[in-house]
């Protein structure tokens, strides 16, 4: 687990135009460059506040979360992508969990709550074992919703 940095750029642009990826976001629409260059510049600054974590092992990088941070009542949005080539073998959970732990160690009482498409159920079942809970629907995305001191 590390810090993004701005090397990753192409990596991260990578998983996020898959169609696999566009189809469950908000924006589906392919990202041009430097378009993404420039959100990743401006993302960075918000490290370490808002966490950007790269997760890897001797197999390469495995996925990313981000933590974006709503400061008043210490609630993380997190959003995270998995690499293609690593998805189903239990790495989401692992990385998810992971990032959930460093941030519950720089703010205890974080909460967090994750978007996600009503037909993405791999994601919704990511969420539900890292003990999140179904909040609310809103359109075409479920929010769901953890709090700090779950286990």
């Amino acid at each position: 687990m590390r810090d993004v940095a701005f090397q990753d750029s192409e990596v991260l642009l990578e998983w996020r135009n898959l169609r696999e990826v566009r189809m469950f976001s908000r924006s589906q629409g392919l990202i041009l460059k430097k378009t993404h260059e420039q959100w990743l510049q401006n993302r960075l600054k918000l490290v370490p506040n808002e966490p950007f974590w790269m997760f890897e092992n001797s197999l390469g990088k495995i996925g990313f979360v981000r933590c974006d941070l709503n400061p008043a009542p210490k609630l993380y949005k997190i959003s995270t992508v998995i690499n293609p080539a690593m998805r189903g073998m239990g790495f989401g959970k692992k990385v998810l969990d992971l990032a959930i732990e460093n941030c519950l160690a720089r703010n205890p009482e974080s909460i967090f709550f994750a978007e996600v498409h009503t037909d993405n159920l791999s994601s919704k079942l990511l969420f539900l074992k890292c003990g999140f809970e179904e909040f609310t629907l809103n359109g075409n995305f479920l929010t769901f919703k953890r709090i700090a001191n779950h286990n």
